[in-house]
């Protein structure tokens, strides 16, 4: 388990710095700024619904317009990295208090 998010939070870290080169390389080669909220994730993800028409809960739609994805995907990975090597060295540790006290006993 703590392989998976650590690969995984490793993928999400990539796809954030994906995002972000690819807005910088079309900034530089048309000179604007292309944002790419999580608004626009949810939108390219659904044909429609909340993410293109809200009726309601329009605060949340506001905020999560202004956040970037890619700073998103980058926060969300990193987090599940320092979570799976946490569990990691957690696994690690508990095997080897195991084993000092099977050794003790013998």
């Amino acid at each position: 388990m703590a392989r998976i998010l650590t690969y995984g939070g490793f993928a999400v870290v990539l796809l954030g710095l994906a995002i972000l080169g690819l807005q910088v390389v079309f900034y530089l080669m048309e000179g604007w700024w292309n944002p790419f909220s999580l608004i626009t994730v949810g939108e390219i993800l659904t044909d429609r619904g909340w993410f293109h028409y809200p009726r309601s809960w329009k605060g949340v739609h506001k905020i999560l317009d202004m956040i970037p994805a890619s700073l998103a995907f980058i926060v969300v990975g990193y987090g599940l990295v320092i979570r799976g090597a946490s569990r990691s060295i957690d696994r690690r540790s508990a095997e080897q208090a195991q084993w000092r006290t099977d050794f003790r006993q013998d």
